[in-house]
């Protein structure tokens, strides 16, 4: 046998042209069968085929292959476009609110240079303190030597001397002072070994050039 590859379509062309030529029609019939048996031989791969076949089989098969990536193409759905994480919005802080300043200033604890003129045994001298009451004592209602009726306290100052405040109420105010509450004053110092006595924390009763005193208590001033 040859190695040439047959070609069924010359068996077929040979078949019609049998049948031209008045050649029995079992022979026409016996070489299309031949024909057919050789084509599915070369398709099984066990002959060889043809170079009009090979053209024709690579030609399906590309248009296989087209039809099958239509089909995928289709078939993949798109991907959807990346999408880029949103930031997380920073809350600006509020502004913070001016706060507003005390209507009264913080003022240092004063004694009025009380502890000065203690220390030099000075008096006769207006002093402009603060203190607490430590101690009510009776009021001096004597009035035979012509002075007026005092209230009497024992106030300590910021410096720690304990004086004595006369506080004449005929002519000012009656304070209602109690143990404990803090007082500021103003008066006329006199020295004593005691830590003094502060008195004149009222206006004064005859015209001089001082204008006199006053006591301040629970935010009322006494004069």
């Amino acid at each position: 046998m040859s190695d040439q590859p047959v070609n069924p379509a010359t068996i077929v062309n040979a078949a019609k042209n049998s049948s031209r030529g008045k050649r029995p029609l079992w022979m026409t019939v016996l070489l299309v069968l031949g024909a057919g048996v050789v084509w599915l031989l070369q398709q099984k791969g066990v002959l060889p085929q043809t170079s009009n076949t090979q053209q024709t089989n690579q030609q399906t098969s590309r248009q296989t292959g087209q039809s099958s990536g239509q089909s995928q193409s289709e078939s993949t759905p798109s991907e959807p476009a990346p999408t880029q994480p949103h930031r997380a919005e920073q809350s600006k802080p509020a502004p913070a609110k001016p706060s507003k300043p005390d209507a009264t200033p913080a003022r240092a604890a004063s004694d009025g240079g009380i502890a000065d003129l203690f220390k030099k045994q000075q008096g006769d001298t207006w002093v402009e303190a603060e203190g607490t009451i430590k101690k009510i004592l009776p009021d001096d209602n004597d009035t035979s030597d012509g002075s007026s009726k005092h209230q009497r306290w024992i106030v300590r100052v910021p410096t720690g001397i304990e004086i004595l405040i006369a506080h004449a109420f005929d002519v000012s105010a009656r304070v209602p002072v109690k143990e404990g509450d803090a007082i500021r004053f103003r008066g006329e110092y006199e020295y004593s070994e005691k830590g003094g006595t502060v008195h004149f924390t009222h206006a004064p009763k005859f015209k001089r050039r001082d204008p006199g005193g006053w006591i301040e208590h629970d935010g009322t001033k006494y004069e």
